[in-house]
């Protein structure tokens, strides 16, 4: 029962930040239409492979960007440069790697 509970709540979690995060709400589409395109496509089982690491780094990391996000605007009401900084990083980061996503989903479909 425990293990059910925790899908439960993992899932609420991602139904959670689709309403309500815009930039998880934007991935998450981008992510369906390469996955729709790997469809049509019709690509292989390599292929396919890459594309879902792929989507699940950028989806998993933009939650834990947006829980951290969530939990320094919890501790620290008022804005503190520091606080900027670590929130900038980690939006770098998120950047970074859906940069990544773009350049891996275009070999995918050019190769």
């Amino acid at each position: 029962m425990r293990l059910k509970k925790s899908f439960y709540w993992a899932i609420e979690g991602v139904v959670e930040a689709f309403k309500k995060e815009p930039n998880f709400k934007i991935q998450l589409i981008i992510a369906l239409a390469v996955l729709l395109l790997g469809v049509l496509a019709n690509i292989s089982a390599w292929k396919w492979a890459v594309l879902l690491i792929t989507v699940a780094f950028v989806l998993s990391f933009e939650l834990v960007n947006t829980a951290c996000e969530k939990i320094l605007d919890i501790l620290i009401k008022e804005h503190h440069p520091s606080i900027k900084y670590v929130k900038d990083i980690l939006a770098g980061a998120v950047l970074i790697l859906s940069i990544m996503a773009i350049l891996i989903a275009i070999i995918v479909f050019l190769i």
